[in-house]
């Protein structure tokens, strides 16, 4: 199984059910499907080809969910960078990954701008959103997609074929590019999915960034089975908060830092978190008084990521083990 695979088969299957959805706006699976192939076709016409590389620097967003499906799709190689970056960090990776494209927004443009004359293999600047400080070359994304065919996309990619790669954090030197092909996404996926106990009705709050495979891999593991990925543009705790109002999804994923924040906000007393069935959390440890305090705040009984919170917990056991799932 490929990524483009499963983005068609979604189309198919779950037509126009929400898939991704952020502050601005909400994407279909029929729809997100058809923005892929019409964005493929326009890089094609570019000149990429199959296995090129594609840097990618955003906040949250639907249309980051639709380039993680995408790009693949197409049978290139996306680059998600993390956008806490500085310039020649950006530097580094755009030049070692060799990326043809680097797509942006306009909140990095100073950043982009600062470092094009050092970009060695880029040849295509695509701006989402708004032009703002773009340059006159730039292309911009939603102008791709409407001038291009939204029919089905017929490119070969195998399992083996590099899908991502993804920047670790430099701690002891330079970041090392791990490639991770289909098969790796897709074996991930299967993990995932085996001890969530998924179902098409869920709706994830998908809160870290997507630049992160902990954020990628909850928002291809709740697509998978038609559930609804909603993602903030960068975590705020009132932003959490409002969005747990406002959408009201049954699942939440934050990292334990974002908890803390969020359970000791002074107004997390105002608001009902009575259909949250499940908390996701991970990339670190988490304080055993912090996990009991989210515990008695979400009425979730286990927020180890593995395992079901409210239907399964037994409240007369010990607390589970306290560690980074």
């Amino acid at each position: 199984m490929v990524i483009g695979e499963l983005a068609r088969l979604h189309a198919a299957r779950y037509k126009d059910k929400i898939a991704f959805k952020d502050e601005r706006r909400e994407i279909s699976f029929d729809l997100a499907n058809s923005r892929m192939n019409a964005f493929i076709r326009s890089l094609y016409d570019l000149g990429l080809n199959k296995g090129d590389r594609v840097a990618v620097l955003l906040y949250n967003c639907a249309e980051y969910c639709e380039l993680l499906y995408g790009l693949p799709k197409g049978g290139f190689v996306i680059v998600p960078m993390n956008y806490k970056l500085v310039g020649r960090e950006l530097k580094y990776i755009v030049n070692n990954s060799e990326a043809i494209a680097l797509i942006y927004e306009q909140e990095f443009a100073d950043t982009v701008n600062g470092i094009r004359s050092e970009l060695d293999t880029v040849q295509h600047y695509i701006l989402i959103g708004p032009a703002g400080d773009a340059k006159s070359e730039d292309l911009f994304y939603e102008e791709m997609i409407h001038n291009h065919s939204a029919e089905e996309v017929s490119v070969r990619v195998s399992e083996s074929d590099v899908a991502f790669i993804l920047y670790t954090s430099g701690t002891t030197g330079f970041p090392k590019g791990a490639m991770l092909t289909h098969k790796n996404i897709f074996t991930n996926l299967c993990n995932a999915i085996f001890v969530r106990q998924i179902k098409s009705e869920d709706k994830i709050l998908d809160v870290p960034p997507l630049y992160h495979c902990a954020a990628q891999t909850e928002m291809f593991a709740w697509s998978f089975y038609g559930g609804q990925t909603i993602t903030l543009r960068q975590f705020d705790p009132e932003a959490v908060l409002e969005a747990l109002r406002a959408e009201r999804p049954n699942i939440v994923h934050l990292v334990p830092a974002m908890q803390n924040m969020v359970i000791n906000h002074p107004r997390v007393g105002d608001y009902d978190f009575s259909f949250i069935e499940l908390m996701l959390y991970g990339a670190s440890s988490i304080m055993r008084s912090h996990l009991q305090k989210s515990m008695e705040i979400f009425g979730c009984g286990n927020f180890r990521l593995q395992i079901p919170s409210k239907r399964r917990f037994d409240r007369s056991q010990p607390l589970p083990h306290v560690s980074a799932s």
